[in-house]
């Protein structure tokens, strides 16, 4: 049948059930029919409802597709003493629905297990890294966050999905945080992200104005209890990870200020989202030192910096700013006395792995007409929200510069933590051993060696 002739169907089905079973409420959405009702006597005489206008009808009734579910378990027992299959959650129109206190997420877990196909012909792929980020935008999350503001998700299903997502875009190397890459580096591509935008955008959608505050607040504050599976649940489950404040008038309040999430324009909303979004990936990734800062980020100014370099040092960049290892034993060993290098915390956009442990004498002695030179693009990245002393010490070090550029300073080694954006071998450590020569550094960060 058409969908204008169910439609048809649909209407006369509605005033069939108004007249006969008034104490029935019909939903309807072209051939899934829904049949609900508040009063327990009459839970049990839908099918039969149903059954009488399909006999009318002329219809056929898909047996296999037709359960009941209730959210009392006195009624849950007398439906199945008819003989009904009883559920207690279910996917409705692709959305997850649950009928009791239990966590269920079954609909949306299974949606995104069904990618595996999609993340194994994306690696195979021989686009580029940017076509990659496309299809994982407008692809993978459209099809696998479909309903996902029905149902919450736990932080392993997000770190596997980042994972894989990683994997597929070719860029799981070592030491790099696919939380840090999918949700900082680039934007938009962090699946519980885009789970957060969806779920606020959806309640803004459905639910009234008086939502928020009757609703939101009492969940937020403990005073009511809801289903793990209920909106009001998944939307906290959502937000509040975020650092968001919920006022009894139904506000919410963030580092910014205080604003209405159902009043707000949702430009502006997303904003915020995006703003929070960025203070929690900082935090979650703070326990490692090579991380420390990045609540200074400026993560729109570094996406514009990286997009003005060259193809292959954009790739090269974004590797440094996911947290990836340029050397292969990231932790070298030799024998004597070991240093610990901490560099290139100074650039919130230039992030290198610091925990080195290697002995002076291991590093190769390169002469300084020869070395690499790369200015601190990192540099430009960080916000102009700098502590004085952090300026003063900026300051210095590029006085020091330019002394270190003139005069040349026998016997004096540094060792220098760049990233070589020049060359397809990055190098990590350089040791400087000519007294003849100037020494020329560009400051990424410098400390002189013992000895």
């Amino acid at each position: 049948m058409s969908c204008f002739g169910m439609l048809l169907l649909d209407d006369v089905m509605h005033r069939f059930m108004a007249a006969q079973y008034p104490t029935l409420r019909v939903l309807s959405f072209v051939d899934n029919w829904d049949f609900m009702t508040w009063d327990p006597d009459a839970a049990c005489k839908q099918l039969d409802a149903l059954l009488a206008f399909t006999k009318l009808a002329d219809l056929t009734v898909d047996r296999k597709k037709t359960f009941a579910w209730s959210t009392d378990p006195e009624v849950r027992r007398q439906l199945r003493s008819t003989g009904l299959p009883v559920l207690q959650h279910t996917k409705d129109l692709g959305a997850h629905i649950a009928f009791t206190r239990q966590r269920t997420n079954k609909s949306i877990t299974g949606r995104l297990e069904d990618l595996t196909d999609f993340w194994d012909q994306l690696k195979r792929s021989r686009a580029g890294y940017k076509a990659k980020l496309r299809a994982v935008r407008t692809v993978a999350w459209p099809r696998g966050l479909f309903a996902v503001e029905s149902a919450p998700v736990s932080r392993s299903t997000w770190l596997a999905q980042r994972r894989r997502a990683t994997h597929a875009l070719q860029m799981d190397k070592a030491g790099v945080n696919p939380l840090l890459l999918l949700g900082l580096v680039e934007s938009y591509a962090d699946p519980e992200f885009v789970a957060v935008v969806r779920t606020v955008a959806e309640t803004r959608l459905q639910c009234p104005l008086d939502f928020w505050a009757s609703q939101v607040f009492p969940a937020a504050s403990g005073n009511l209890q809801c289903p793990a599976s209920s909106p009001v649940s998944v939307l906290l489950d959502r937000f509040q990870p975020l650092g968001f404040v919920v006022h009894p008038s139904g506000c919410w309040e963030d580092r910014i200020g205080i604003f209405h999430p159902g009043t707000i324009n949702f430009t502006e909303l997303c904003h915020r989202l995006q703003w929070q979004w960025n203070s929690k990936v900082a935090a979650d990734v703070a326990h490692r030192k090579d991380y420390g800062g990045l609540d200074f980020a400026d993560p729109t100014r570094t996406r514009a910096k990286l997009a003005s370099l060259p193809i292959d040092d954009q790739m090269l960049l974004r590797l440094s700013l996911a947290g990836a290892l340029f050397t292969q034993p990231e932790v070298v060993n030799g024998a004597g006395p070991k240093i610990r290098c901490n560099i290139g915390t100074l650039s919130a956009c230039i992030r290198k792995t610091c925990g080195f442990n290697m002995h002076r004498s291991s590093l190769p002695c390169v002469p300084s007409c020869q070395m690499p030179w790369f200015c601190a693009l990192g540099l430009s990245c960080r916000p102009l929200t700098l502590r004085g002393s952090v300026c003063w010490i900026l300051f210095l070090l590029f006085v020091l510069r330019w002394v270190l550029r003139f005069v040349p300073v026998a016997g004096l080694r540094f060792s220098l933590m760049a990233l070589v954006c020049g060359s397809r071998t990055p190098v990590s450590v350089w040791r400087l051993g000519e007294p003849s020569l100037p020494v020329r550094v560009i400051l990424l960060g410098i400390c002189p060696l013992t000895g």
